[in-house]
This record gives structure tokens, sequence and C-alpha cells, in this order.
């Protein structure tokens, strides 16, 4: 009797895991180790839906092209950084997304390219604005192609009430690297990049509309791509820029020179059709990291492009006073006009020397700056102002008072020099 229980348990026990395994029929269109195929290798794309036609890089307003591509300087090390397949939303219980990737026979992660202690992966739940942790690429599973024999990464990621979600990969070069070069325009691929988002409940005998529980697509990342990217971005600075040179209240020969400067800056000669005519230097450069470089010092020298000038600069004439008489001010106000583009703040120093006629010099000769004693031939602080504004403006200086020793000088015309310093900063 006990033994007849036992097989009875047996039984029940099979036959629970062959319905289990009917309903995960999550069954791919291709190999999880062998996707990049040569029917990939031919056009370096493909996209594909099990069970649907559909095709095309958007399918359920998703869009699973290769976008967001960035590069930068991160402690020191040169990185690209690009996101990959669909956004996803909410929904399904047991979901989960495969990444793959392949670098180029040029591009190979060996001692003298790529960084694969840093270089790593995210999983992105945009709809909820939050990402997995990194996953580094040395703890990537990793496998040989059989069709060129490189090395292929892939990871996936299990989650609960998400359905697929976007790659986002960072990837890291090293600074000794010895680089290769490429060729803008010959659409030189860099990256083979794989994605599958998949339903672990779907079954195709009872689900409906498979491409919403299973999908994949593969791309690559081109030379050209990264190259756009950075033209992208350098003339949306550029844009910005002459927006703000545009939009300001300069004086139009000085709108014209920072047009200019920024223009020369940015490597930009205006030529018709595709806006990457318009940028020959760049499209010229054949390595990864110079492209980088090169993006970072233009971003760099378009912050530094400034304007601080003096338009005006006034005779500083004193009200006629008796010798008898110990002190005058100024016949009237003093008003700067200044021309200021990216100048936070700016102060202005001043220096004035003592007032004479001839051989004859006023004795005890001193000036006041809102009650302040400055000595004659002294650099002083005159004018403080803390302004984002890139504009050209009259500014109201301070009042000057000049005091001397009355009794000890003819009377005449006494005349000296002030020597004005604009400077930028506070």
């Amino acid at each position: 009797m006990n033994k007849k229980l036992m097989l009875s348990l047996i039984c029940s026990i099979l036959l629970l895991i062959t319905l289990q395994i009917k309903v995960n029929a999550d069954s791919p269109a291709y190999n999880v180790e062998d996707v990049f195929t040569n029917e990939f290798f031919q056009d370096g794309s493909y996209t594909n839906q099990i069970n649907s036609g559909k095709g095309g890089s958007k399918f359920t307003d998703y869009d699973n092209n290769i976008r967001n591509v960035s590069m930068g300087i991160d402690q020191n090390e040169k990185y690209i950084e690009l996101t990959y397949g669909s956004k996803g939303s909410k929904g399904g219980n047991d979901r989960y997304v495969n990444f793959q990737m392949e670098f180029n026979n040029k591009l190979r992660n060996n001692n003298n390219m790529i960084d694969g202690s840093k270089t790593k992966i995210y999983h992105n739940l945009e709809k909820e604005n939050s990402r997995t942790k990194p996953v580094l690429l040395s703890s990537m599973h990793q496998y040989n192609n059989n069709n060129d024999g490189q090395k292929v990464y892939s990871y996936s990621f299990d989650f609960k009430n998400y359905h697929s979600g976007s790659i986002t990969l960072r990837l890291y070069f090293k600074n000794n690297a010895k680089q290769p070069k490429f060729s803008y325009g010959s659409k030189e691929p860099l990256i083979y990049l794989y994605y599958k988002s998949g339903d672990r409940e779907y079954d195709k005998d009872n689900n409906f509309k498979s491409e919403f529980h299973i999908f994949e697509t593969a791309q690559t990342f081109y030379y050209d791509d990264l190259v756009n990217a950075m033209i992208n971005r350098i003339q949306k600075e550029r844009a910005d820029f002459q927006s703000i040179v545009e939009n300001s209240t300069l004086l139009n020969d000085y709108k014209n020179q920072l047009s200019n400067k920024i223009n020369k800056t940015t490597l930009f000669t205006k030529r018709k059709n595709q806006i990457y005519l318009s940028y020959p230097k760049i499209t010229s450069i054949n390595q990864i990291l110079q492209v980088i470089d090169t993006q970072e010092n233009i971003i760099s020298s378009l912050q530094k492009i400034t304007l601080l000038k003096i338009n005006n600069f006034p005779s500083l004439n004193f009200q006629t006073k008796s010798s008898n008489d110990n002190s005058t001010n100024l016949s009237k106000s003093i008003k700067l006009q200044i021309s200021k583009f990216n100048i936070p703040n700016f102060h202005i120093s001043l220096s004035l020397s003592p007032l004479v006629n001839k051989n004859n010099a006023l004795f005890g000769q001193t000036f006041y700056i809102d009650n302040k004693l400055v000595n004659p031939n002294v650099t002083f602080n005159y004018f403080n102002k803390q302004s984002t504004d890139n504009s050209t403006d009259y500014y109201q200086m301070p009042n000057i008072k000049l005091t001397f020793s009355p009794y000890t000088a003819p009377s005449g015309n006494y005349k000296g020099t002030a020597t004005w310093n604009l400077v930028d900063g506070p």
C-alpha cells in the first residue's frame, strides 16, 4: 500500500512539470547564442516579431531604434553612451529582456581599447523613471560567434509587472588605447546590438497578439552614428549660443563679432542640404577618441566665449572753484555704456593721477569715492555689478570728490589722467 501511494505522488509531480513546460512556450526566432547570423551581417540589421509580420523599428508606439547617443569624459576616461530597445510599459507577470552585443573586429575588447572594468549596461523602466543597478561587462555571459569567431556579451534582466524596457550601454575607453582608424560616410560598424523582450507565460496556442508577448530586434551602431551624434550636439550648442546673441540687446557690431566667433569655434561652415556637410573638419576625423575630444574641446571653448567692453570713456570734469576753496565735485554724473556677453558679474577699477597745471600741482590732493579716501595714483575698486544679462546698457557710476589745500596753487586749468580697468569677476 505504501509503494502504491509513493508511485502516485511521483506521477503527480511529473504531470505538474509537464504542464509547466507547456505554458512557458517562449520559442525564440534565433538561438540564444546565435543571434548575429549571416543574414544579419548582410545588411547590419533586422527586426522581427514572432508570429507577426509587422517589422519596422516601431510597433505599439515604442521606439526600438538606437537613440540618445552621447559621449564625454568621466573620471579621466572617455566614453560613449547609447540607449537601445523599447521603452516598455507596466504589465506582465513574468517578463525578461535579453541584451547582446558584439564589437566589430576593429574595436575588440582587449587591453588596447575598451575598459571592461568600467563598461556597463542598465535596464531602464522608462515609464517609471527608474533603472537597475549597472551590470559590468566583466559580469556578462560570454560566448564566441560561430559566424565570425568574435566574442559576444549577453545578459538577461528578469522583472515583474513591466513590459520590455530599454537598455543603456556606457562604453569606456582606456587612455592609452591604440586607436584604429575609421572613415566617415563608409558605414563602418562599431557595435552589433541585439534586444529581445520575452514573456515566460506566453503560450502561442492560447495567447493572442503574440508581438505583445515576444519581439526582438538587432541593429548596428556605426562610426557615422557616433560622428553624427557629435555633430548634432555641436549644432545644438551652436544654435543655442547664436540665439542668445541674436536675442540680446548688444550692438550689431558686437553681435556679428560673436556670431563669427561661435561659428569658428564650432568648426561650422554653412553648406547647402544636410547639416553634416557644414562640418567638414569634423567629418574628416577618423578616430573614436578624437571625436570625443573634439566635442569636449568645442563645448568647453564655447563656454569661454565672452565680451566685456566699455563703449564710452567719459571726461571727468570737476566744477570750477576758487583756489581759496578746498574741494570740488564732478560737474555731471558719470554713466558708462558697457557691452557684455556670457559675463555673470564684473567690476571696474580706477586710478586717478594728480591734477597739474604746467609745472604747478595742487597741494594736498586727495579723492573721495562714497566718502572713502583714495590717494592719487592708487588703483581702487570703483564699481561692481552682478548681472546675467547679455546686453549693452548704461551704468551709473559713483561720484568723485576732489579735495586740496587752499591758497597753495595759482589759478588755472588743472588736468590729470583717469585709467579705467574693466574686469570679469566680482
